[in-house]
């Protein structure tokens, strides 16, 4: 929502499901990142350094060398994510919950390689009932990486972690030795962005916060309860992630029966919020408009439908030679005009030609 970003929302929350879905395979990913294949280290197949398979499988290096394109719906043997849970029931107050990314050897002068893992490592911790989150990154430039991915999908996971231990979420703290950005691409934009800041729409006050549903911190949860908790969630993920790609390849779905088939334990909407905006770009890239409606239709006025609906719009004027926004009944809806801010100003924000007619 930040005028002068350009930032693709969808192909974020898309690449933070293809993170924790523990895939490294970039066929469906390059249909979200197209350059994504740069940073490959066999032709644009997989990404050796994926955090995915990290954190869903553990620290095993082999991981580097091996194809993994279907998300795990399951808790496996030395999931990090599981392990970092169990030791926070068992021990509140620990400092011992860490996933680890980067690998000795991801940074080895033998190891030549286009993928280096930027985020190296993430700590949760319990401080006053809420879960804090402290993350390790050698290197993060704004635009791409931490800004656009890091802060996303890291939060997310933060989410998903609190949700399974019964605690409201806290800080996320990045420390990062290097945070750039890079002056040839980016330099024009940044400056753009700096001086419009007045323009960024005050939506960050808490009114537009996703529902999320409280619970206390339940010592006496036993292994299987966390794998329960926690498998909704995987299992969330993999069914996202599965439709996502049949989306993709121009398969016909059921929505309604896509809707419904969401397993509906209390915060679900976490990932279902991710599919759904991701959805958006398929959608977008198909001109299925009659869909993208009855999609802002049915969800909630909170921050991702507003992020969906700058990028929505963003997309179409780029792309549709008319002068008539082909989405534009969403402009019309109680929702869209309920929100705190000049919608003709909204509408403008990223649009290359500026003489286009007002709606």
């Amino acid at each position: 929502t930040i005028p002068f970003r350009y930032n693709n929302f969808p192909a974020v929350c898309f690449e933070t499901l293809w993170v924790l879905s523990g895939c490294n395979h970039l066929d469906d990913l390059k249909y979200f990142l197209p350059n994504c294949v740069d940073y490959s280290d066999d032709g644009g197949g997989t990404w050796g350094g994926a955090y995915g398979p990290r954190i869903r499988f553990g620290g095993n290096q082999n991981f580097r060398w091996h194809n993994i394109n279907e998300p795990m719906k399951y808790v496996l043997k030395d999931d990090q994510i599981f392990h970092v849970i169990k030791t926070l029931i068992d021990d509140n107050f620990s400092r011992q919950a860490i996933i680890t990314i980067g690998m000795a050897n991801d940074y080895s002068t033998n190891l030549e390689t286009n993928d280096r893992p930027c985020n190296m490592a993430l700590q949760f911790y319990i401080r006053d009932e809420r879960l804090h989150c402290t993350v390790t990154q050698r290197s993060g430039d704004c635009i791409w990486g931490v800004f656009n991915i890091n802060i996303f999908e890291w939060t997310t996971l933060q989410r998903l972690i609190a949700d399974c231990l019964g605690v409201r979420t806290g800080s996320l703290t990045h420390n990062i030795t290097s945070f750039h950005y890079y002056t040839k691409q980016h330099e024009a934009m940044v400056e753009k962005i700096l001086k419009s800041k007045n323009m960024i729409p005050l939506i960050y006050n808490g009114e537009y916060d996703v529902s999320y549903d409280d619970s206390r911190l339940d010592k006496s949860l036993e292994n299987i309860e966390i794998y329960k908790k926690l498998d909704c969630h995987y299992d969330n993920i993999a069914f996202s992630y599965h439709i996502l790609s049949k989306t993709i390849h121009n398969k016909e779905l059921d929505d309604s029966s896509v809707r419904n088939s969401f397993i509906p334990q209390p915060n679900y909407q976490i990932i279902k919020r991710l599919f759904t905006c991701a959805r958006l770009f398929t959608l977008l890239k198909q001109k299925k408009y009659n869909k993208i409606i009855e999609l802002f239709e049915e969800i909630d006025l909170d921050i991702y439908y507003i992020a969906m609906l700058e990028y929505a719009i963003r997309y179409c004027w780029k792309n549709n030679k008319d002068d008539i926004l082909p989405i534009a009944p969403i402009l019309d809806n109680d929702k869209t005009k309920s929100l705190p801010f000049n919608i003709d100003k909204f509408v403008h924000w990223g649009i290359h030609n500026e003489n286009k007619k007002d709606l």
